[in-house]
């Protein structure tokens, strides 16, 4: 209620009317004086002072006033005041394409989802980086499988273990000796573990050797004419001069050469592949090898599964390899 008072004369507007207007034959500037209201939400305004500069308008709505002063006031509102009370979430509302109006998750939402995305983002990536580096490093090995192995340039020498130097036995008999140049070199392995170094390369020779020499197939001696460790060097066996017992049928007329190790599971190094064809040049250029020689593998003459299908994957690719048996028979 606002109570209005000029020349000790006062009207008070009635409660039906929602406070809604006040009617004054206002003449001359008056004073109001406003009543506190009881707010819990409205501050203090005890003692404010209105002062009106306004016309003679008879029966004028409080919303003609031209001109407000106040006084003493801290808390003012015009219109409609809301308060709130409790969390508070902002919600955001776009236009899509087609005009209509799309909303959005809120903020929070929306960051801990853009988050998630970047972290499995930078997880994906991290990942493709590391497989990448260890398919490099298995392919390193790897190079073997894609016949791109090429020693034409490289005029590095063979580290050949001479059977002094990996401490053989003698032979227990008379060893026949080879005719050479052959046409023929054969590979096989010798169903070992691997090995990686001199020392441990050199044990299993001597191994070999002990069960050849036990075995009445082999008897005399080691059976392969060279053996290739993984560590990249070649072992001599029987060597060039001397007819092997590596393949029945054929070894008045081939060279054989073992590669250390199980290569039914095992895969054959780089290192080894070099040493094998290094080995092989070095035969063509002492005339132990013909030029035109061929390569094969063991199971290709003999019911066997020597040189073990990761070997023999890689034989088949290799220069001088021929699917062409009945030609030797």
């Amino acid at each position: 209620m606002v109570e209005m008072t000029q020349n000790n004369n006062t009207k008070t507007e009635s409660e039906d009317t929602n406070d809604s207007y006040c009617w004054s034959t206002v003449d001359e500037e008056m004073d109001v004086q406003c009543s506190a209201i009881d707010n819990p939400y409205q501050n203090n305004t005890d003692g404010c002072r209105i002062q009106l500069n306004m016309p003679n308008l008879a029966k004028s709505p409080l919303s003609h006033i031209s001109s407000v002063a106040f006084q003493n006031s801290t808390d003012i509102t015009f219109g409609n005041k809301t308060l709130y009370s409790g969390p508070i979430t902002v919600n955001q509302f776009g236009v899509d394409q087609i005009g209509e109006v799309a909303r959005t998750e809120p903020l929070s939402k929306r960051h801990k989802v853009l988050s998630t995305v970047l972290i499995i983002l930078a997880a994906f990536v991290s990942a493709t980086v590391l497989l990448g580096f260890l398919f490099t490093l298995h392919f390193e090995d790897a190079k073997t499988e894609t016949g791109v192995i090429d020693i034409d340039n490289d005029h590095s020498e063979l580290t050949l273990v001479t059977r002094d130097r990996w401490k053989a036995k003698k032979a227990t008999g008379e060893i026949n000796d080879l005719k050479t140049p052959v046409r023929l070199v054969i590979v096989q392995h010798t169903v070992q573990s691997s090995c990686n170094t001199m020392n441990a390369c050199a044990t299993l020779v001597r191994q070999v050797q002990s069960q050849h020499i036990n075995s009445r197939y082999i008897d005399d001696d080691i059976g392969y004419n060279f053996l290739v460790g993984g560590d990249g060097a070649v072992y001599e066996g029987r060597g060039w001069d001397k007819v092997g017992a590596h393949t029945y049928g054929y070894n008045s007329r081939s060279i054989g050469i073992a590669f250390i190790g199980d290569y039914r599971t095992d895969e054959p190094t780089t290192q080894q592949i070099i040493a094998l064809l290094k080995l092989l040049r070095d035969g063509v250029t002492m005339h132990k090898i013909s030029e035109n020689y061929t390569l094969l593998g063991a199971n290709q003459v003999q019911q066997t599964e020597s040189p073990g299908r990761n070997l023999y994957h890689i034989l088949v690719q290799l220069p001088h390899w021929s699917d062409d048996v009945d030609a030797f028979e």
